[in-house]
Parts: C-alpha cells; sequence; structure tokens
C-alpha cells in the first residue's frame, strides 16, 4: 500500500517521523511526505522526500495520513478534497494506521482476550476509551463508576504509587 503522510508547520517534526515508523513497520510504501508549510526547511524525513503542494501532480498513493490530531485535520482534510488531492475515502487516521499495526502484529496470537478486542475493532473506532468491559468477568481490580460522568474505571498505581482512575467507556 502506498502511503502519503500530510506535515504540518506547527506539529512537531517527532509526531510525523512516529507516523513513518509504524507504517514502516506494517511494510507500507512511504510515496513521500506532503508539507503544508510553504517554507519548508527540511528536505527528507526519515529519508523519506519532503514535498510541496507544486509537486503533488508527480506522486501517487492509495491513502493519505495527515500528521496531526484529528480535530485538526478535519478542516484541512475537507480543504485538500476541494481541491482534488484525493477523494474522503483516501483519507485515514494515525488511530487507523495504529489499529493496522496493532490487528497484524496479534491476529495470531491465541489470548481470547486480545482476539476479543481485535473482534471489537472489526465494528468499532480505536480510541483510548475503546475498552470493553464484561461486567460478567473478573477482572482483578474492583470496578467503580464515576458519578459525574457515568464511566467506569479501576484505580491504577503509579510508578510513583499514587492511585489514578483509569477509565473505561461504558457498554450500553
Amino acid at each position: 500500500m502506498k502511503v502519503l503522510i500530510v506535515k504540518f508547520p506547527y506539529v512537531e517534526l517527532s509526531f510525523t517521523e512516529k507516523i513513518c515508523e509504524l507504517a514502516e513497520k506494517l511494510e507500507y510504501d512511504i510515496a513521500a511526505i506532503l508539507s503544508l508549510d510553504l517554507q519548508e526547511p527540511c528536505k527528507t524525513v526519515k529519508n523519506y522526500p519532503v514535498i510541496s503542494l507544486f509537486e503533488l501532480k508527480n506522486v501517487s498513493w492509495d491513502v493519505i495520513i495527515p500528521a496531526c490530531r484529528e480535530d485538526t485535520a478535519t478542516e484541512i482534510v475537507s480543504k485538500m478534497i476541494e481541491l482534488g488531492i484525493g477523494d474522503e475515502e483516501q483519507f485515514k487516521t494515525r488511530w487507523w494506521l495504529l489499529k493496522q499495526f496493532m490487528t497484524q502484529k496479534y491476529a495470531e496470537v491465541q489470548d481470547p482476550d486480545i482476539q476479543a478486542t481485535l473482534e471489537h475493532w472489526k465494528t468499532h473506532s480505536m480510541t483510548v476509551f475503546n475498552q470493553h468491559i464484561d461486567t460478567k468477568k473478573v477482572t482483578g481490580h474492583r470496578i467503580f463508576f464515576d458519578d459525574p460522568c457515568g464511566l467506569p474505571y479501576i484505580g491504577f498505581r503509579t510508578v510513583g504509587g499514587d492511585i489514578r482512575k483509569m477509565f473505561f467507556r461504558a457498554i450500553l
């Protein structure tokens, strides 16, 4: 799969590098890094060419992954589609890429909990609140419910010894 990664001028370069590393682990072909910075100082990122919008006509791709948060990408993606740069189906998120990686990495693992998670991802998006709780199963942790938001959580002990709330998505 050929991937075009979009680099944003106000997002740390390391974020773009991490997207590249994840695509490499999946053995995807990174076509180029498209910079939205008109005065882009980088010529390469991890040895992949950094190109401008003017050079884009010389590149082909299957998917486009903006190297930023989804809320930041929403407006830019719609403008890029208006300009004829890809279609809605070609634009993917960093979560999509991570989901591809995790699904590939754990596809052969026989653990029933991992397989249940992979099955859950077939019909649900992957977010930090994506964990699902089977209320009939013993988790080894006492589950509490936060009154203001109604979400279930466990007490998670940090390295420093503090107890913090670790939330899970509620299953309705």
